[in-house]
């Protein structure tokens, strides 16, 4: 097999999301660029030059449509990754894959799954209402949904390399998600439990939305920023984002127009991507 330069996986990713564009567009579902490739599209019209992959966010109606198409509809060669239906699939987001590439994990504290080139699918949810109690309120399921990822991270990676003061916590968690939460059948049902939560905690009526599922810090974005979208161009073809992207992106990144420093523009995720012979 031959390994994938950075341009080849770029090019393959931007393959997927041709795809799902055209199926948003068919299927009457919403879509935007969003991270890493919201600034990309702005900032570069296109990739970020050393990004090594792609993301966009939809409303969570959605993303479980599209999760519903791909299992009943879908007859092309993608396939939806979920933690319920892709064995050692351990993100709390959906990722499209193109399984014509083989992907390798480079991360030894991960797992590695049957995958290929990528590119992953963000939840947007309901994220609470106005003032610093909501603002509060908010952040405490926000990190109740963290830790019980973390919990489930370490329950699901027995096979990896783990940090000698992490054993014995990643022992308490395999053994709580064992004993408590059904054990390999959590992996079934994990995500559903945290719509369940972020359902009964806030309304879709909320001022605000975010990312409640799967990010690393509390990021709430105003409702009506992404109650139209627009269409920006990428890399000779054009996508939808929020109509209101600069605040979208001046909102999680502030100034998001300054380049990081030199040391830092570099592919950013541990993997390895290779064409099948």
């Amino acid at each position: 097999m031959r390994e994938l330069k950075l341009e080849e996986i770029q090019q393959a990713s931007l393959a997927i999301l041709d795809e799902i564009d055209r199926i948003c567009a068919k299927q009457h579902l919403t879509y935007y660029l969003a991270y890493g490739t919201l600034i990309g599209a702005v900032r570069h019209q296109g990739f970020i030059p050393w990004d090594d992959d792609l993301d966009i966010m939809m409303p969570r109606a959605d993303y479980e449509k599209l999760r519903r198409y791909f299992k009943k509809k879908y007859e092309g060669k993608l396939k939806l990754c979920t933690r319920a239906d892709t064995d050692r699939y351990i993100y709390g987001i959906y990722r499209v894959v193109d399984p014509s590439y083989v992907f390798e994990n480079t991360n030894e504290y991960e797992l590695g799954y049957d995958g290929g080139a990528f590119i992953d699918i963000y939840p947007l949810d309901a994220f609470g209402g106005e003032g610093p109690e909501e603002e509060k309120r908010a952040a405490k399921v926000f990190w109740k949904i963290n830790a019980m990822n973390q919990v489930y991270g370490s329950w699901m990676k027995p096979g990896a390399k783990t940090k000698l003061w992490r054993k014995p916590v990643k022992y308490l968690c395999w053994l709580y998600v064992k004993l408590f939460k059904g054990g390999k059948k959590y992996c079934r049902r994990i995500d559903r439990d945290f719509r369940d939560i972020i359902e009964e905690e806030f309304s879709p009526d909320d001022a605000y939305v975010g990312v409640v599922a799967w990010d690393d810090r509390v990021v709430r974005y105003r409702r009506e920023w992404f109650e139209e979208t627009a269409r920006l161009p990428f890399a000779g073809r054009e996508f939808s984002v929020p109509a209101d992207w600069d605040d979208v992106l001046k909102t999680y990144y502030g100034n998001y127009m300054a380049l990081p420093p030199e040391k830092d523009r570099h592919p950013q995720h541990d993997y390895r991507l290779y064409a099948k012979d």
